[in-house]
């Protein structure tokens, strides 16, 4: 994971001796470079012969003079380094947090299954107190509603404060 995980490949190369294959080397170059692997020359040939010899008597290849290089009978072997570069610190973090994005995930799926449960059963209340208020105005003297309550009161009141009626009256 590139959050913590800074960890890369590139390519070396293995040098090793192969009788009868020649390879041109640069001898300026640090470390020594090969050149032209394979050359068709043999040993003591003249250099600026060589497929890496360019213009000037310098290597195509590495820039330096014909003069630098030479004949060896080496050969290269491609072969992938990887670099491990772990930050155990980061890795430990994501991980943590990883396992915490399940734990709050997996709690946020509980939460909604019990919202869903209660949702239904507020539902299912709805409905019975329906129902209910239904049942009531079929069977009440006087139709009933939410706020006849409060409007027998609201009479009562109006009733106890009229200074025309008498006290036999506003019982």
């Amino acid at each position: 994971n590139k959050a913590f995980d800074n960890s890369w490949s590139h390519t070396e190369y293995d040098y090793y001796k192969e009788t009868g294959k020649i390879t041109t080397s640069c001898n300026a170059c640090s470390p020594s470079k090969a050149c032209h692997i394979d050359c068709s020359l043999s040993y003591g040939d003249d250099l600026n012969n060589c497929w890496c010899s360019g213009s000037n008597d310098c290597c195509k290849e590495c820039g330096h003079s014909m003069s630098s290089h030479t004949h060896l009978g080496w050969k290269s072997r491609a072969k992938t380094v990887h670099t491990s570069d772990v930050d155990e610190d980061m890795k430990f973090t994501f991980f943590n947090a990883e396992e915490k994005k399940k734990e709050i995930t997996k709690r946020k799926k509980e939460l909604m299954h019990e919202l869903e449960k209660l949702e239904q059963e507020r539902k299912t209340a709805t409905t019975s107190i329906q129902e209910k208020y239904k049942d009531l105005q079929e069977i009440a003297i006087i139709g009933y509603n939410e706020s006849f309550e409060t409007y027998m009161k609201e009479c009562q009141a109006a009733v106890a404060k009229d200074p025309s009626l008498t006290k036999e009256e506003k019982q």
